[in-house]
């Protein structure tokens, strides 16, 4: 598509690098769609959380036990105040996953690492994932787009991701196993459900839409 401008210079929408961008999504919705939705919403959960560590950094203390044998924290600072003590120790009331995941993480950059950074990353990948998810519907790729940036930016997700605190880091996992079970659960689904129907799954590269074409009988 050609347009001009008031000094009459022409250019066209296909010669942009926009363009290139949207042909290149277009032609591999998955892999390419993955890698910049994950790439946006991490920029922003980035530009939005504090650089400060977060002072109720449970997880990364745990994390640190977990790479020292132990499963437990030797010292329970004032301000953490949901540490079980028994014995001369104290144990994390909360559920340990959010601190495996943040193992590399601790082995890495130590003990002071700001537990919201892992956070960020995490919640980007977590868009990621419901971009993959909205693959199973059929969905042109504006829409899915729009509804994956809709979880992305316009629910909870944002707010308890570049928070990264213990509550939010807790949940933010959550919500990550909760986008790929869900991706795993409607691919089988759809597997199972097409040889019943006769048909069989294929995408319409021109529009990102998932349809079906009937077998010859």
């Amino acid at each position: 598509m050609a347009a001009s401008n008031r000094l009459g210079i022409e250019w066209r929408f296909e010669d942009t690098p926009l363009a290139r961008i949207t042909e290149l999504v277009r032609e591999r919705p998955n892999s390419v769609g993955l890698a910049l939705v994950t790439a946006l919403a991490t920029a922003v959960y980035f530009a939005t959380t504090s650089p400060e560590r977060s002072s109720f950094d449970y997880f990364v203390r745990l994390a640190d036990a977990f790479l020292h044998g132990r499963i437990y924290l030797t010292e329970a600072p004032s301000w953490l105040n949901e540490l079980i003590p028994k014995d001369g120790v104290w144990y994390v009331a909360y559920p340990p996953m959010p601190a495996v995941l943040l193992v590399p993480f601790v082995a890495i950059f130590g003990d002071e690492f700001p537990q919201q950074i892992a956070s960020v990353v995490f919640g980007g990948l977590s868009a990621g994932l419901a971009w993959l998810v909205l693959d199973r519907f059929a969905l042109a790729l504006r829409v899915r787009f729009l509804l994956t940036m809709v979880f992305a930016f316009g629910t909870v997700m944002w707010y308890v991701t570049e928070v990264g605190s213990a509550w939010y880091r807790s949940r933010a996992a959550a919500r990550r196993a909760q986008r790929a079970v869900l991706r795993g659960a409607l691919r089988r689904a759809r597997l199972a459900a097409a040889p019943a129907r006769g048909t069989a799954p294929r995408r319409d590269e021109g529009r990102g839409v998932r349809r079906g074409s009937r077998d010859s009988r």
